[in-house]
């Protein structure tokens, strides 16, 4: 028997009641006004007939058109399967009454455009199987499939889900066409003579408005592909689009940071010019040595200094002390898989306390992360992080090198490196951040 296709739109009874698979999702943008778009796209695609979805960052459209035993007063089984398991991110294969299966994505809550069909058990299994192996685009938290399947997921009933008595009016399909009431049917009627000129006006403002919003969201999406190719290339490895929400990933690794910031101040004339060497700063971007003045001239310090940096130094303090800046390369640790703040905790002062060191971790009040549809009206404050940060600092006598030779913990980054010379004594400050769930 050759295999079943996958249908474009299909029609399944569940417990009596006759569910649509195959919609056509995308997501609106006017919030107040939604019908109303849901309309304009209607007439602009040629469909009849829309299943709305309320997500909690979005609203989304499932469009069809009337034909193949579609009418109104059926149910989305997307967007019904998306209502009652109650889950941001999963995607299914249910086994139906009828012996085919059904597959649906559900993201960030919403729907997954072209991830609502039916089909035979091979087409099912293959597109459920690729979908989930895209984790680089979208990661999936459940999977539900019958137990047959031999997946990664926990089988699901449909018919337990979609039980006879569940309440499933959010669900039904409505039309597009004739969805008005008698009230606005007369209103439309009386008015329409005098709002066609407004309407051509509204109508070119509206598509000029939607192209612009075409533009911005390719603008946004390369910038984003620029900013992933960037960390790539720092990072020596391929990341994930979810790095570019995550501060450590686009820090240096504890190891890279020690070698160039260390390397470069261990690098440091001891004498320039006379001036002897009394401090220096380096953090992920730049490198500063400070000298004093002890009998020479600042004009001395300056020849001294041609071709060890890029700049003249700047004097401190009314002539006493000068400063050099230099920048340094340095690459980044990548996306660590965070370990829970406990176990990074015990870890981390443990290491310390086999030095008699101690390093206090003061936590950094969390702030949102970036919107995720940024520009919309009225949009739901974007979600905090799941991660929690902390800052430490510490000064010790010790190199850092040696301080942190041995410490491999997932989330541990070093920000910014002091040296101070007191006499014959170096006396060495820093400071880091820890990232843990």
């Amino acid at each position: 028997m050759p295999p079943i296709p996958i249908s474009d739109i299909s029609i399944v009874k569940i417990n009596g009641k006759d569910f649509v698979s195959g919609l056509m999702w995308q997501p609106l943008s006017r919030p107040r006004s939604y019908m109303a778009e849901a309309r304009e796209i209607g007439k602009r695609d040629s469909m009849d007939i829309v299943a709305i979805r309320l997500g909690l960052s979005m609203i989304q459209a499932g469009f069809v058109q009337k034909g193949n035993g579609v009418t109104k007063g059926m149910f989305s089984l997307a967007s019904a399967l998306a209502g009652q398991i109650r889950e941001q991110s999963w995607i299914g294969a249910f086994l139906l009454p009828n012996g085919l299966y059904a597959l649906v994505a559900v993201h960030g809550g919403l729907i997954v455009p072209g991830c609502d069909v039916i089909g035979g058990k091979d087409q099912i299994f293959n597109l459920l199987v690729e979908k989930d192996s895209q984790r680089r685009i979208m990661e999936f938290d459940k999977v539900y499939h019958p137990e047959d399947f031999g997946y990664r997921g926990a089988p699901l009933d449909i018919e337990e889900v979609l039980p006879s008595g569940a309440k499933l009016k959010d669900y039904a399909l409505k039309p597009l066409t004739f969805g008005l009431t008698k009230r606005e049917i007369i209103t439309i009627g009386c008015t329409t003579l005098a709002l066609v000129i407004a309407l051509i006006g509204y109508s070119q403002w509206t598509d000029y408005q939607r192209q612009e919003a075409i533009k911005e969201a390719a603008r946004l999406e390369a910038e984003r592909l620029a900013k992933l190719a960037e960390l790539n290339a720092l990072a020596g490895a391929e990341q994930t689009f979810q790095a570019l929400q995550h501060p450590w990933a686009s820090i240096p690794g504890i190891e890279d940071f020690l070698n160039a910031c260390q390397g470069a101040i261990d690098s440091q004339a001891l004498s320039l010019g006379g001036w002897p060497f009394e401090s220096a700063l380096c953090n992920t971007a730049i490198i500063e040595p400070v000298y004093k003045r002890s009998g020479t001239t600042f004009n001395d310090l300056i020849a001294a200094g041609q071709g060890r940096f890029p700049a003249p130094p700047v004097l401190m303090e009314g002539g006493e002390r000068a400063r050099f800046g230099d920048e340094i390369k340095l690459g980044v640790g990548g996306d660590d898989e965070l370990s829970g703040f406990a176990v990074v905790q015990a870890n981390f002062t443990s290491h310390m306390q086999k030095l008699d060191l101690k390093a206090e971790l003061v936590e950094v009040p969390a702030t949102p992360l970036p919107a995720n549809l940024p520009g919309q009206e009225h949009a739901p404050p974007p979600p905090l992080p799941d991660w929690k940060t902390y800052s430490f600092s510490l000064t010790s006598p010790y190199t850092p090198k040696f301080i942190f030779a041995g410490l491999n913990l997932p989330g541990v980054r070093l920000v910014e490196m002091t040296v101070v010379r007191e006499g014959h004594q170096l006396s060495w400050s820093i400071k880091g951040e820890i990232y843990a769930r």
